[in-house]
């Protein structure tokens, strides 16, 4: 009988708690307190933004369907908004999308937040919507009408909501649960705007079923971001009162001059919970930049304006005074910037950048990665490559606070213009990109202390860097054990062998004292092998063949005109300008230096280089720290402000053609550790940046903060 009920006592147990979190998890969570959601807010900082459109899209179906999804717009302007110090942008769904095409749907919207969150800016995501027009199909979307504000822009779900019974239970729910539950735990989300003016379009409380069904289900899923909707002039009784009881911060539109909209905000403070607009400005109603955001950012409002660049969308024009001919209006409506990124009024970019505190622009080029200033986390070993299919693909590591071993891969589909992190690597740095055929691989260094010395190693990828092999042992990428040095050098094929240079430390830690050496292995070898790799002997550098230089590092593996293999290294000189060119033997076995001969006169070589051969010019070329006349003076070693362009004919003799890249600023920017390929006339190169970000300056300009993307046009041409 004991047993019995012991037994009865555990299945009564067990089966209430499973029945309790399978409740847990039906019941929708309760709005989050106050403490709760202030604390929330205080993370986030001063929120600005704007409701974000590319302008090539006239609505939200053009603008998230496969076929016109522009990335290369959405990257520009969002490029520009940072640059102006917004961070954050209210961007809108549409459930049409979803149904026609759910993983390519969150494929785009991860797309989005990577971009998005690689200038900074943060998102607010906007699933249903009552304005404008009530209909809508996939496919090509309508052409702007001219002079029409938002011609083409339509609702969400609109007049299907009240003609098919079935939408809500078997679209409009099942894919609001979809989009939530893969984004739930997205940090680059700052919270869910679940209904845009909700009754808007003349449907007043018709709409309220629906509103309350999206907090529903968002409850349900239970985001770790906030939910919201936003309380607007055509909030009904009912609406405004479900709003502030669900909730968890209040956001609501107002393009009213600033003593009305002041008071709104008095009004909502009340509820003691965060306030961000999320639509305002106006210009023809007095809800101007210069009037409206002081007064949100002195209240500590987030202040997120209607329009950005105008285009398809034709909001420069006004609600309901429609300009037939469709030329432009003396008074833009909404917007901020024209289509070439000049602003409509330069002085209120100028007040906005003013009130964000942007003092600062991107560096040149394209960023592919920020690791902000103040974690001193820096970036470092930039390296390029290009995949069969004429897929970009980049890596870099980490040095200074933390981990310094960890290795990140980036892919570009658009020749540069846009990248997606696509792997990440523990315990690399120092490696270069390079293929073989269908093969990617990144050759070098598992590292064992803090100095980052360590293992030799190899790594292959055979889905375009997606997943990468682990250097486990000596069949599978760890090729030497030991203190090995090296960087992003070329890896040369030549001879029926491939080569790359690198040096052996010795010992866990410090610097200098590097013993250079080249590797090889047959070309058509397993290359994750330690057994097909071949190693030469391992050379010191004598301080008394060149008086104040103290070590060789970072060889380069060159093939000469008169097909003999070189290593030609940076040489850590005082006075700069001096490259060292070993030479090694045919079998990949020996390696030898000339004092007499081998030091050649590279402008900038005591900062790291790469070579490579032009068959076109029959010539080699260089990018390099060259130090400028009027920059010298100091240590030259830690002047990396300029990238030169130099030829040489013979691996000694070297000329600079031209200045590629100069910024004034020799203690606080720097373009380093270039890697690059020719490709066409151009050349497409990656660097290890220094920089001013959004937490201010670089420590210095040899610690990177970020990681670019250049492309030099018609190198040949330079002057």
């Amino acid at each position: 009988m004991r047993r019995s009920i012991t037994l009865y006592l555990t299945l009564f147990f067990i089966i209430t708690s499973i029945t309790v979190q399978a409740l847990q998890r039906e019941n929708p969570r309760p709005q989050m307190s106050e403490k709760q959601v202030n604390e929330w807010y205080k993370q986030w900082g001063w929120l600005r933004g704007c409701n974000f459109q590319p302008s090539t899209a006239v609505n939200q179906l053009e603008m998230w369907q496969k076929e016109t999804f522009d990335v290369v717009t959405i990257d520009r302007e969002l490029k520009w908004a940072s640059d102006m110090g917004l961070n954050c942008m209210r961007v809108y769904l549409h459930h049409l999308v979803w149904v026609n095409d759910k993983d390519g749907f969150k494929d785009r919207i991860r797309e989005y937040l990577s971009i998005s969150d690689k200038y900074g800016i943060s998102t607010i995501f906007v699933f249903f919507d009552d304005c404008w027009n009530a209909r809508y199909t996939a496919g090509k979307q309508p052409e702007p009408k001219p002079g029409v504000h938002n011609s083409g822009w339509v609702r969400d779900p609109g007049d299907l909501l009240f003609e098919d019974t079935t939408m809500v239970s078997k679209t409009l729910e099942p894919y609001v649960k979809d989009i939530l539950t893969s984004f739930k735990g997205d940090k680059r989300i700052v919270f869910w705007d679940l209904y845009n003016e909700a009754g808007n379009s003349g449907y007043k409380n018709k709409s309220l079923p629906l509103l309350k069904q999206v907090f529903q289900w968002a409850q349900t899923i239970d985001p770790s971001q906030p939910l919201s909707s936003g309380i607007w002039g055509g909030s009904t009784p009912e609406m405004k009162a479900f709003l502030l009881a669900n909730s968890d911060i209040i956001t609501y539109h107002n393009y009213r001059d600033s003593i009305s909209h002041q008071k709104e905000i008095d009004e909502l403070k009340k509820y003691h919970r965060p306030l961000i607009c999320t639509e305002y400005m106006n210009r023809r109603d007095k809800s101007t930049f210069e009037k409206i955001m002081p007064m949100l950012k002195a209240n500590n409002v987030g202040a997120i304006n209607w329009g950005f660049v105008a285009g398809k969308t034709n909001t420069i024009f006004a609600w309901d005074q429609p300009i037939a001919d469709g030329s432009e209006p003396a008074l833009w409506f909404h917007d901020i910037l024209r289509k070439d990124g000049t602003p409509f009024r330069q002085e209120e970019v100028d007040l906005i950048k003013k009130l964000t505190g942007k003092t600062f622009t991107l560096p040149p080029g394209t960023v592919i990665h920020n690791s902000k200033a103040s974690t001193h986390r820096y970036v470092g070993s930039p390296s390029i490559t290009v995949l069969e299919d004429g897929t970009y693909i980049a890596s870099h590591d980490y040095f200074g606070k933390g981990r310094i071993s960890d290795a990140f891969v980036y892919r570009s589909l658009d020749k540069g213009q846009t990248w997606t992190r696509c792997a990440s690597i523990e315990r690399l740095c120092w490696a270069t990109l390079f293929t073989r055929g269908k093969e990617l691989y990144l050759f070098g260094v598992r590292p064992k202390g803090g100095g980052g010395f360590g293992d030799c190693v190899i790594m292959k990828s055979l889905d375009g860097g997606y997943t990468w092999t682990q250097p486990t042992d000596k069949n599978n990428g760890l090729l030497f054990e030991g203190f090995y040095h090296t960087a992003p050098v070329p890896v040369v094929f030549h001879g029926g062998r491939i080569w790359r240079a690198m040096e052996d430390r010795v010992k866990v830690d410090g610097w200098g004292n590097f013993r250079a050496f080249m590797l090889s292995a047959k070309e058509k070898s397993d290359l994750l092998k330690a057994e097909n790799w071949i190693m030469t002997n391992k050379m010191d550098f004598d301080g008394s063949w060149l008086e104040g230089a103290s070590a060789w590092l970072e060889g380069n593996a060159v093939v000469a005109k008169d097909n003999s293999m070189k290593n030609i290294l940076r040489v850590h000189y005082p006075a700069d300008d001096k490259a060292a060119v070993m030479d090694v033997s045919k079998d990949g076995k020996k390696i030898s230096f000339d004092p007499q001969k081998g030091f050649a006169d590279l402008p900038g070589a005591c900062k790291k280089f790469t070579v490579r051969y032009d068959e076109l010019t029959k010539k080699y070329w260089t990018l390099s720290n060259y130090v400028l006349p009027e920059d010298r003076g100091g240590n030259v070693e830690r002047i990396r402000n300029t990238i030169a362009l130099s030829w040489s004919d013979d691996l000694i003799n070297w000329h600079v053609k031209d200045i590629l890249l100069h910024d004034k600023d020799i203690n606080r920017h720097g373009f380093q550790y270039v890697d690059w390929l020719i490709e066409g006339n151009d050349i497409i190169a990656v660097s290890r940046t220094a920089w001013d970000d959004e937490t201010g300056q670089a420590d210095n300009q040899h610690n990177a903060n970020y990681l670019t993307f250049l492309r030099f046009i018609n190198f040949r041409d330079k002057k």
